[in-house]
């Protein structure tokens, strides 16, 4: 007796970098994946008097195979694909600055060096006897971007330089370098995977493809649902494997 298929598992992607697996990372929650085999049906058709119309061959030439995903989790190997980048850590020490020169703009946000600052003072750009301005007479500041805005009707001049002193905390972040890989992120796939109508256990091994985005990353849409990334993966053929993608039915332990 034959069973129906309902489907479940967890995917796996081994960057592959210089050539070199890079170590197997969770995907995520992947609601759509699916291999589509390509043939090319190539027919000789007959125009032979009796016949024409029938076909007297066909020969299927087929194209290489392609995986579509689609996860609606949000970390940065799924951004790094969808951008076509790369991830790295970037990281802010803690520390007191005591003497950064600023040219602020009145009613605009001017960046400072760090971010997540805190007991900002304002001076004015003279050695001796600087004017100490005043937070929310004189300027504005937004401690957690780090910037610094000029208020109308206060003391600081459109274009002033000022010098400030004040303590930043340690930041890090888990970056996406966007546009960085043109043709495609080369990863090894692999599915864990289990039919939960019957409790098998199965198994998707794809030695190495490509992966292309497929359709735009919506970060600001309205929308009041979770969001979806969608890629395309092309299986390509490794030397010294024997097939392109191995499924592999797991049997119960004896």
């Amino acid at each position: 007796m034959s069973n129906g298929l309902i489907f479940a598992g967890d995917l796996y992607m081994d960057r592959i970098v210089a050539g070199a697996k890079t170590g197997r990372l969770l995907f995520g929650n992947v609601p759509n994946l699916s291999i589509t085999e390509n043939v090319t049906q190539i027919t000789r058709a007959s125009y032979m008097r009796d016949s024409r119309g029938s076909a007297l061959e066909t020969h299927g030439d087929r194209q290489p195979a392609v995986i579509n995903l689609t996860s609606d989790e949000f970390n940065v190997q799924i951004l790094s694909i969808v951008l076509l980048g790369d991830t790295v850590n970037v990281a802010q020490s803690a520390g007191s600055i005591t003497d950064e020169s600023v040219t602020v703009k009145t009613g605009a946000w001017v960046k400072l060096a760090n971010e997540m600052v805190s007991s900002v003072v304002v001076t004015e750009d003279i050695e001796v006897s600087p004017v100490t301005y005043v937070l929310g007479t004189d300027y504005e500041i937004n401690a957690r971007l780090g910037m610094i805005r000029a208020l109308t009707g206060g003391a600081i001049t459109d274009g002033q330089t000022v010098i400030l002193a004040y303590d930043a905390a340690a930041v890090n972040k888990e970056r996406v370098r966007g546009g960085l890989m043109p043709s495609g992120l080369p990863a090894e796939l692999f599915l864990d995977g289990i039919n939960v109508r019957t409790g098998q256990a199965v198994q998707l091994t794809v030695p190495r493809a490509s992966l292309f985005p497929n359709g735009e990353i919506a970060l600001l849409n309205g929308e009041t649902s979770f969001q979806q990334f969608a890629a395309t993966a092309t299986i390509e053929r490794v030397i010294g494997e024997t097939a392109d993608y191995y499924l592999d039915l797991v049997a119960d332990p004896a």
